[in-house]
């Protein structure tokens, strides 16, 4: 997937962004919201409904920090996907790291720049 540029990150993206488009029938469009879902969450290996909720609750932390927050936090997922096949911080682990974050260089959570479900447009 990555060789094509498809990351969870564009799955989501896609997700959030989709409009119906006016020769589709909502039936497409539901099954094009469908699709790229299944496709973020296989991305994450979010399989099971605790796993989902978890993923839903970093990828919103996440959407309340800064740039450079952000890219740290981003930094420390690439780094850890050798061991640990989800790619992404469970939400107790993320909140560890941003307040060690916060602790040492200061708070810098103001800005928003990631995407979640049910982001307002």
């Amino acid at each position: 997937m990555k060789e094509y540029g498809l990351t969870a990150k564009t799955f989501l993206t896609k997700f959030n962004n989709l409009r119906k488009a006016t020769n589709d029938t909502y039936i497409l469009f539901a099954s094009k919201l469908e699709g790229l879902l299944r496709q973020y969450l296989e991305a994450r290996k979010a399989k099971e409904f605790e796993t989902l909720v978890s993923l839903l609750i970093s990828d919103r932390i996440k959407s309340s920090l800064s740039d450079h927050c952000l890219r740290y936090v981003l930094s420390v997922e690439n780094n850890q996907a050798a061991s640990d096949a989800s790619n992404w911080l469970k939400p107790s682990r993320l909140a560890d790291l941003l307040d060690e974050y916060v602790a040492t260089v200061g708070p810098g959570l103001g800005s928003t720049r990631a995407t979640y479900i049910g982001q307002p447009q």
